[in-house]
């Protein structure tokens, strides 16, 4: 017990010196913690925004589809994958589809390659960030084949605007080229100006009839409950979908970086 008493009475003897040290310690203690909150925080926030920009938790797609995201690869049942969705799924989760093909967009100013997206009114907004991502006109409602929404990026670089039209041009399923003319009904906003620039999101009907694709999709994005379950979740929807049909990928295999 002597060497306590010792270290006591040392502290004291200095009281300027041990109230520095204390302070240093204290001030070091704090800033590493509130560094890692810090870091934890802006780690999160990727990784939601990942999620959010499409991505979802889980997708599904045909074998080769990611490698090369062409007609061609798409699903040609997606009945098949819904109704596995429906009984595996747990409660709270969300799903839409999609057809997502490369295109060209254009108008008399401009023209550029950009990522097409048909998309399911009143379920894309509950998938992803679509849902409050609008911030002028409206996003598109069932009904309105024609209706497209654009990038902030995208309508600035076009010089246009809400109303006027942009000519989507792709290759269809027989290998021709097909256009359609679209009319803008609302502009979204992204975290990153070059989400702005990449996508077109039209109905999923009208983007099926331009690539002449029938009832096929491009992929399935599930939201979950709890985005920690994916990987378990995901391996539920394999193992009761036909082995080497589908590739299911939870987000940590989509978005690697985060």
């Amino acid at each position: 017990m002597m060497w306590v008493v010792i270290a006591w009475r040392n502290i004291w003897r200095n009281v300027r010196r041990t109230l520095v040290i204390l302070a240093a310690v204290v001030v070091g203690v704090w800033s590493m913690v509130s560094l890692g909150a810090l870091m934890r925080g802006v780690a999160d926030r990727i990784v939601e925004n990942g999620i959010a920009t499409l991505t979802g938790h889980i997708q599904i797609h045909a074998p080769g589809y990611r490698e090369d995201p062409s007609v061609e690869n798409s699903m040609d049942n997606p009945g098949e994958v819904e109704e596995v969705l429906r009984s595996v799924l747990p409660p709270g989760s969300l799903w839409t589809v999609r057809v997502r093909v490369p295109a060209v967009v254009s108008n008399a100013r401009n023209s550029r390659g950009i990522t097409l997206v048909g998309v399911v009114p009143g379920r894309e907004e509950k998938v992803s960030f679509l849902g409050v991502a609008v911030k002028e006109g409206e996003f598109l409602r069932p009904g309105d084949p024609n209706g497209a929404v654009a990038g902030g990026d995208l309508v600035k670089l076009f010089g246009t605007k809400v109303g006027r039209k942009l000519v989507v041009t792709a290759q269809d399923a027989n290998g021709d080229i097909a256009s359609r003319a679209f009319r803008i009904r609302g502009i979204f906003r992204a975290d990153m100006a070059a989400t702005e620039r990449e996508f077109l999101f039209v109905p999923l009907d009208s983007a099926r009839k331009l690539l002449k694709m029938g009832e096929k999709v491009s992929e399935f994005a599930v939201l979950l409950p709890d985005h920690s379950a994916a990987r378990e979740v995901a391996e539920r929807i394999r193992r009761r979908l036909p082995e080497g049909k589908y590739e299911v990928s939870p987000w940590q295999d989509l978005l690697p970086l985060t």
